[in-house]
């Protein structure tokens, strides 16, 4: 076994070790940030700009994502669960910036509105370390 193998199987059992909540957090976040980008996008494409039609599309699609059972979608094996985070975990950083730029066309509110979607990001992790419902 050699070096790259050994740190993401360490990086594998690390994650796996985790609370599922914690995981499914992680994923279920960045499915609820990439359905209302998808939406937006698609709005985009059909030709509507304005900001309201934006808005109402990214919550349409944020209300939709909440709903979906992330945790039946969830891989049973650790390196499964790795990828899973990891990519979840890349469009977690990726995906506030882009959907802030689909909703509003000026520069200085995307910046507001992908700064609220980073604290929003942060007060979910945070909420959830300290949430002491059921797994």
């Amino acid at each position: 076994m050699n070096l790259i193998s050994h740190t993401f199987d360490a990086y594998g059992q690390w994650i796996a070790s985790w609370q599922p909540r914690t995981t499914c957090l992680v994923v279920h976040a960045a499915v609820a940030l990439a359905t209302p980008t998808v939406v937006c996008l698609a709005a985009f494409r059909a030709g509507s700009r304005a900001v309201a039609i934006q808005a109402l599309a990214a919550v349409a699609g944020a209300l939709f994502a909440a709903g979906l059972q992330v945790e039946r979608w969830m891989p049973a094996g650790s390196t499964g669960l790795a990828w899973a985070v990891t990519i979840s975990a890349i469009l977690l950083v990726i995906l506030p910036p882009v959907l802030a730029c689909l909703i509003t066309p000026r520069r200085g509110p995307q910046r507001h509105v992908a700064l609220l979607l980073y604290i929003g990001l942060l007060g979910l992790l945070t909420g959830n370390f300290f949430w002491k419902g059921g797994p």
